[in-house]
């Protein structure tokens, strides 16, 4: 059976207090207050590429939310994917109509717009995630994730001089209107070619009571046995980073990407 490879862990930014993740746990610190605001609060005779400007922060905001995790995904391209995904939210702010007027903020509150980051991969080239499957149940209330029939011998079968690899669910809350998020993240688990096929239930625990967007991904690091002799770009080749809910209800059932 899989093994526990290290416990829960939470990363966030909030006002001016920041937590990040080391290899000791988590970090936490004191910052300086967040000016930069990522939804209303724009000076329109002042700044200039307002939605230019907004839609950078969303990228760099997502991405933060997502951690040590999504930052050694190795897909240079996913930044201008997800910028594309994200002007696209704009078309769904209902109370502005005018480029320079519309925030991601407000595009986001309509199930239309949180529909357009459903399933994103961060990593689109991973050829394990290709062969991942799609169907999962999700809790956000509880903040557990339900994945079937998982096969650690498929999915290293994709892979080169790889013999384990870590799983993880990470469930964030995500405020485009201030620029801040909390994440909390299930035990991260280790696999071998050896453990069976299995249905897993990922534990992430409840999310802290604070507004924002609910967001769920799924991690998965396939660990080269010859990582010291290759480049660190091609270490990481094959981990998958999914979004998989992008929701602003309290909890879904079941969903299928």
């Amino acid at each position: 059976m899989a093994k526990i490879y290290s416990n829960k862990a939470i990363f966030y930014r909030l006002e001016t207090d920041e937590a990040y993740l080391t290899d000791d746990g988590s970090i936490a610190r004191k910052t300086r207050p967040n000016l930069a605001y990522l939804g209303d609060k724009v000076n329109p005779f002042k700044d200039t590429d307002i939605e230019e400007k907004r839609l950078k922060r969303s990228v760099s905001l997502l991405e933060k939310s997502g951690g040590p995790y999504l930052r050694q995904s190795t897909d240079k391209s996913r930044r201008r994917r997800l910028r594309t995904l994200l002007r696209e939210v704009f078309r769904f702010d209902e109370t502005q109509f005018s480029p320079g007027l519309r925030s991601i903020h407000r595009g986001l509150l309509t199930t239309e717009g949180r529909d357009l980051l459903k399933g994103f991969d961060f990593n689109l080239h991973s050829k394990p995630g290709a062969c991942l499957g799609k169907a999962y149940s999700l809790n956000l209330e509880k903040g557990e994730l339900y994945l079937p029939n998982v096969s650690p011998k498929l999915l290293l079968a994709e892979t080169t001089n790889v013999k384990k690899f870590y799983l993880c669910f990470l469930l964030s809350k995500v405020n485009f209107l201030l620029g801040q998020f909390i994440t909390v993240c299930s035990d991260v688990m280790l696999f071998t070619a050896n453990d069976p096929d299995q249905d897993l239930r990922l534990d992430a625990g409840q999310m802290p009571d604070c507004n924002g967007i609910y967001i769920a991904y799924l991690w998965i690091a396939f660990e080269r046995e010859d990582a010291c002799a290759i480049s660190k770009f091609l270490c990481h080749a094959d981990d998958v980073f999914r979004l998989l809910v992008c929701e602003g209800d309290n909890t879904v059932n079941t969903s299928d990407i």
